[in-house]
């Protein structure tokens, strides 16, 4: 632990409520790492979670269809 990059401790208080909305945002973001997402959100203002099931959803049915044609 004393060769961290991150050496540099910013104290954070937040209340009960807040506490349970930064966990909220991290579960919905599919972060496990509370330091890694609040460095995020400090740094990047937002974090952002892209939906691709459509993608691969189409991307099953084309594969799917190019295999009736065979």
């Amino acid at each position: 632990m004393a060769n961290r990059e991150q050496n540099n401790p910013i104290p954070l208080y937040v209340t009960s409520e807040e506490k349970e909305l930064i966990r909220k945002v991290m579960n919905d973001a599919g972060i496990n790492n509370m330091g890694a997402s609040l460095r995020k959100m400090a740094i990047d203002g937002c974090i952002f979670l892209l939906d691709d099931m459509s993608l691969k959803d189409m991307n099953l049915m084309m594969t799917r269809f190019v295999f009736m044609l065979v």
